[in-house]
This record gives structure tokens, sequence and C-alpha cells, in this order.
């Protein structure tokens, strides 16, 4: 065998193990892309469950929650803030949340993440507050939901409907 022999032979050889690095590094992006969009899974639905545990973990809150969507204009300014917190929260959160739609995984916890802010926004507390604070989101999302809203008859029912959100 030449010297010219076993340069060709070295470039095949090094050609397949080029080949197989490539295989291999596109195994390993997948696999890292995967557990990536687990973690982005995970988070949100985290962020549903600590804004939703606000209100289980505290009665006074779920009373001005209440009171908020039942009756905005009837809170104190300080409940107002409070409350606008929590809405800014649950929309703010949601909006980053959708931005994740991708996953594969979230499409269907997304959309009844949207379900329950649309429950919300059709309160009348929650659709006071939503006049007047849509403009702090993204404009794309804040078109959506609005188109969302314009037709009442494909609308999740309103928070209002359940007992225990009216007033007492």
């Amino acid at each position: 065998m030449s010297i010219q022999d076993l340069g060709a032979l070295g470039e095949f050889l090094g050609l397949f193990l080029v080949l197989a690095t490539l295989m291999y590094l596109a195994v390993q992006t997948r696999q890292a892309r995967q557990v990536a969009a687990s973690e982005a899974a995970r988070g949100v639905v985290a962020d549903f469950a600590q804004l939703w545990g606000a209100i289980a973990r505290d009665a006074e809150f779920a009373g001005i929650i209440r009171q908020a969507i039942n009756d905005w204009d009837s809170l104190s300014a300080t409940q107002q803030l409070r409350a606008h917190s929590f809405l800014c929260d649950l929309t703010a959160h949601f909006v980053a949340a959708s931005k994740a739609a991708y996953i594969r995984d979230l499409v269907s916890f997304l959309k009844t993440w949207e379900d329950n802010l649309l429950g919300v926004l059709q309160t009348p507390g929650g659709s006071n507050w939503w006049e007047q604070c849509q403009f702090f989101f993204d404009p794309d999302v804040v078109a959506h939901l609005n188109d969302r809203l314009a037709r009442p008859a494909e609308l999740p029912p309103s928070w209002t409907t359940l007992h225990w959100w009216r007033l007492e």
C-alpha cells in the first residue's frame, strides 16, 4: 500500500468520523431542545399554579378578587391595587406563556389558561379592569383576546356564572 493509498484511506475514515460526529451532535441537540421544552412547559404550569395558589392560600385576598370581578368600583383603592396586581400577573404570565405555544405539550394548557382569563374578562369587574389596563400588554395578544371577547357565543363561561365567584 502506497502513501497515496494510505492518504485516501485516511480521508475516507476522516469523512466517516466527521459524519458520525455530526449525527451524534444532531441527536444531542434534539435531546437538549426536548429537555428545554419540558422545562419551559413545567415553568408555565408552575407560574399558573402559583398565581392561583395566592387566592387559595389567603381568604381575604380571595374575597378581594371575588369583589373585584363582580363590582370593581366597590373596592377601596388598596383593594383595587391588590386585584390589579393579580390580574396583571395573570395576564402578563399568559402573554409570556403564549410565546411558548410552539411547545406541543403546552397547547391545551394554554387554551385552558386563555379560557380562564377570558372568564375573568367577561365579568363586570374584569371587563372594567380590562378596558382600563389592556394597554399594558402585548398588542398582538390584546387584539387576540379582544377578538375572542367580540364573539360571545364562542366564549367560555364568565366566572360569575360559577357560584363561588358570585358575591354572597
